[in-house]
């Protein structure tokens, strides 16, 4: 998803609307968040807690629930970059 930095990080530039463009520049501060997801999980709950994909303990599941609505976030706006990619492309104008 590091690769995908560049373009949501442009897209964040030139995108004429305010809403497009705080749209973007969240996908770009989620991608990190969910790259060092791991190390922060270690600093919040600790190494004795391994961490199994169950929502964690009081302590963590802020930290949980934040990763899951990152993941999402990220997911939604790259397939709606590739539907629109895709809607826009020569493919769809044989129509």
């Amino acid at each position: 998803m590091l690769f995908a930095l560049p373009g949501l990080l442009r897209l964040a530039e030139v995108t004429p609307s305010v809403s497009g463009r705080r749209l973007f520049a969240t996908a770009c501060v989620a991608i990190p968040f969910v790259a060092w997801v791991q190390f922060l999980q270690f600093c919040i709950v600790g190494p004795d807690l391994p961490y199994n994909g169950e929502p964690p303990s009081a302590a963590g599941l802020p930290h949980w629930l934040l990763n899951e609505l990152a993941w999402w976030w990220i997911v939604c706006v790259l397939l709606s970059c590739l539907a629109a990619f895709l809607l826009n492309s020569e493919l769809s104008a044989w129509r």
